[in-house]
């Protein structure tokens, strides 16, 4: 058997929900557009592909990730200046991947396709 059951919660006026930008909430990742000097290309892509970007100042870790979730590619970038990258990723099968940029608590994401 099934009852209808409703629920209704209303917010407390006095507890504040903590506010934080999107750039720093690891939920809402910002594009990688918004990187400082960003480009990412070619894309759509044959396998090899080049990530470039200005990185603030800190280190920085750039991940690529399979459909499936799985790491494929780690960098870790520890100098200042631009950060320049050519991924091979021709062995990779054809799909979308997922780049994942982190730096000073915030996330970057993006996507290049294999064909």
């Amino acid at each position: 058997f099934r009852l209808p059951v409703k629920f209704k919660v209303q917010a407390d006026p006095a507890i504040a929900a903590p506010q934080a930008t999107p750039s720093a909430d690891p939920e809402k990742p910002l594009p990688l557009s918004e990187l400082k000097n960003f480009s990412l290309s070619p894309n759509p892509s044959n396998g090899v592909f080049d990530l470039r970007f200005a990185p603030e100042t800190g280190p920085v870790t750039v991940l690529v990730f399979n459909q499936y979730g799985q790491e494929i590619e780690r960098v870790q970038h520890n100098t200042s200046g631009i950060f320049e990258k050519s991924f091979n990723l021709r062995k990779q099968p054809k799909g979308t991947y997922l780049i994942l940029v982190k730096q000073n608590g915030k996330g970057y994401t993006g996507t290049i396709v294999l064909q």
